[in-house]
């Protein structure tokens, strides 16, 4: 067979959905329940999946994935994750570093000089673990008055940022969230390899996995096959359009991905696919503080447990998207919750999905 011929089919392969042998129906009956409120060609909805040793195992959706033309909602629709991009922010961060590209104990200053000297330097680990005291843009964007329609260049966003005193509190001394560190570190990434944040994820991460549907999306002009759109119900209880086309800063937010796709992700940390070896293990790392206390954040992923089970687990929630993706380690077992209804808690539903998978 010709390479020409058989490349394509070398490719359908890694891209094709990894489902597996299906839950009992019984469970499954009881995880659409969860989300038996979605289950509506009126509104909008949830995607879900279960993924066990990085098989899909149960995925379906509910609701209408775009309203104006009736599109339901699939394991295969488009979602915007929100700040579940940031684990994938990371794993670049991660990858970099194994090649030499960058280390997580550089400086800040040693990739953006042009940052201002706010006292103490800032790592690229205390910004991974978001103890670097670094001003969360977001932040800075609903103080300023700033609407999120408005088009948010890189070098607005970074002078936005630097425009700042000073960090919120010495470096290494606290944690608080801030999405400016991983939009940083996506800038980072670019100056490091040469390649913008998506054009690294996507030869290093995403096509290495066969993750098809899955980019971080820098360009807002850019075509999404398959994307959907979120909605909020408005004052008269009829839906509502609540999606910013323009806002395509990456790194903190800013992916695109499926309940499918996301089912390859787990490969990652089961298998080491990524060419990192002991990826999870570098990825479950927990933050420490200058008083030697660890932190629940690790690379991307938030740390806690559950009867015993250690739980990683990141939320996102950005325009009326509602994302969660938990994964338990142990178990080899990760529940993919995506919404594109505002008024849905992803986490809590993730939580009902859970319950149901470990204590049926």
């Amino acid at each position: 067979m010709r390479v020409a011929t058989l490349l394509p089919l070398l490719l359908a392969v890694v891209a094709a959905p990894l489902h597996a042998q299906q839950i009992p129906d019984d469970v499954a009956s009881r995880i659409d329940r969860v989300f038996a409120r979605f289950d509506r060609t009126d509104g909008p909805g949830c995607a879900v999946g279960v993924v066990r040793s990085g098989s899909l195992v149960h995925a379906r959706g509910f609701g209408i994935g775009n309203l104006d033309h009736g599109i339901p909602i699939t394991p295969r629709s488009v979602f915007y994750l929100a700040s579940v991009a940031k684990q994938f922010t990371a794993a670049a961060v991660l990858i970099a570093a194994h090649e030499g590209a960058l280390s997580l104990d550089d400086s800040l200053h040693r990739w953006i000089p042009e940052f201002p000297e706010w006292g103490r330097p800032v790592t690229l680990r205390q910004m991974l673990h978001h103890t670097s005291g670094i001003p969360d843009f977001l932040l800075l964007m609903q103080r300023d008055g700033i609407p999120w329609e408005n088009i948010l260049t890189d070098e607005a966003a970074l002078a936005l940022i630097t425009s700042q005193p000073g960090t919120d509190f010495p470096p290494g001394t606290e944690t608080r969230y801030s999405n400016s560190n991983y939009l940083l570190l996506g800038e980072i990434i670019r100056r490091a390899t040469g390649r913008t944040l998506a054009q690294f994820a996507e030869a290093r991460i995403f096509r290495p996995l066969g993750m098809t549907h899955t980019h971080f999306h820098d360009d807002r002009t850019a075509v999404v096959p398959g994307r959907i759109f979120s909605y909020d119900a408005g004052p008269d209880g009829t839906w509502r359009t609540n999606y910013n086309m323009n806002f395509d800063r990456v790194g903190g937010g800013g992916l695109y991905s499926s309940v499918e796709d996301l089912a390859r992700w787990e490969g990652a940390f089961l298998d080491d696919r990524l060419g990192v070896p002991g990826f999870a293990a570098l990825m479950l790392q927990r933050g420490v503080l200058d008083s030697g206390d660890s932190t629940d954040y690790a690379l991307g992923l938030g740390l806690g447990m559950r009867g015993g089970r250690l739980r990683v687990a990141h939320g996102g929630g950005f325009m009326a998207f509602r994302t969660s993706r938990v994964w338990y380690p142990d178990e080899r077992l990760a529940v993919v919750v995506l919404c594109n209804d505002g008024s849905a808690d992803a986490a809590a539903l993730s939580r009902e999905v859970e319950e149901t998978l470990l204590d049926p």
